[in-house]
């Protein structure tokens, strides 16, 4: 597959991965991808398809395509210059929308003011793909694509007899506290750091947790809702295959920000935190599989606390759970060096 390198990407591969992007990345980010897979593995006890990487701003879905008949698991991955020329075409469409009653000439002219302020050099902000937060995120977001075939089993974004949501959600079919669980147990230590300081300053604010435990189970993902209504606003096509879409600024704020104040940062957050608090009191390290694999055959948190709790030394009902995650959560966070 190496003949799939372009003059400015490479490739490379692993025991479980293939990455094509900048030589400079390769290393560590096949590195971080084998790990990804391997942990992924160990967790389900499966044996997982391989995971192909490719980072770019656009994906060429023959490419995609071709790797997909080939077994791979495909995560486009947006790099430095990616991102740079993603906020070049996002700020070209926002102007357009904004102007669409000048003339062409007044147009162009916009277009190339709004440009010049953005520049061409990457935000000191913006991450080299090879750092720690940028790997983890990466083991994150194959987290969700080895999770979705799992679930939901084989086809276009994991067609099985559990796929019955909307058509817009997110990840698999499962609730989607779990689809995350399965995402943030494979973040590398920097971003598992990250959560605990974002929960300590919860606590140190008095406040707890966003979600008790019952709506945690069932809650949707924070952002799910303002990425239905972004779609619907127009700011983006449905176009077929693999589409990347870049916002920046008010936009992704709107689909960051909840008016309720339940973002995305504190459902991670506790996602993290019940999962190491289950890794710790259950009594059995399969605790978290045959939770799981509970809830792919249709089954509920309650009815699998009740029926397996008391078996893997945890409580029989949620709201025994809750409180014992409670109590856990705040010691474990006040003892973290991580917090």
């Amino acid at each position: 597959m190496e003949d799939l390198a372009s003059e400015s990407l490479g490739c490379a591969s692993g025991d479980h991965a293939m990455v094509i992007a900048q030589p400079a990345h390769l290393s560590a980010m096949v590195a971080a991808a084998d790990n990804a897979v391997e942990n992924f593995a160990d967790l389900f006890a499966v044996d997982t398809a391989p995971v192909a990487v490719i980072e770019a701003a656009e994906i060429d879905n023959g490419l995609s395509g071709r790797l997909a008949d080939s077994g791979y698991l495909v995560l486009p991955w947006i790099g430095e210059a990616a991102k740079a020329q993603l906020r070049r075409l996002s700020v070209i469409a926002q102007v357009k929308r904004q102007t669409a009653s000048l003339p062409p000439e007044a147009q162009d002219q916009a277009i190339a003011q709004a440009l010049a302020k953005l520049g061409d050099k990457v935000s000191d902000n913006e991450l080299d793909p090879t750092s720690p937060v940028e790997l983890g995120a990466m083991a994150h977001e194959l987290g969700h694509i080895m999770f979705n075939r799992w679930f939901d089993g084989a086809g276009d974004g994991g067609a099985g007899l559990n796929r019955d949501r909307a058509e817009l959600r997110y990840g698999s079919s499962a609730p989607d506290w779990l689809d995350e669980a399965a995402a943030v147990i494979l973040e590398n230590d920097t971003l598992t750091k990250s959560r605990y300081e974002a929960q300590a300053k919860r606590f140190d604010g008095g406040e707890g947790f966003s979600w008790t435990l019952a709506e945690y189970f069932e809650t949707e993902h924070p952002t799910i809702g303002n990425l239905r209504a972004l779609r619907e606003s127009g700011d983006f096509a449905a176009q077929s295959g693999t589409q990347i879409v870049s916002l920046s600024g008010e936009a992704a704020e709107k689909l960051l920000k909840r008016t309720d104040g339940r973002d995305a940062a504190s459902f991670y957050s506790q996602t993290r935190l019940f999962l190491d608090f289950l890794f710790e009191k259950c009594s059995d390290d399969t605790c978290f599989r045959h939770l799981a694999g509970a809830i792919r055959a249709r089954g509920s948190v309650p009815d699998w606390l009740a029926r397996h709790g008391g078996e893997f030394g945890l409580p029989t009902s949620i709201e025994e759970l809750s409180n014992a995650f409670e109590k856990w959560s705040r010691e474990a966070v006040d003892a973290s060096p991580l917090a």
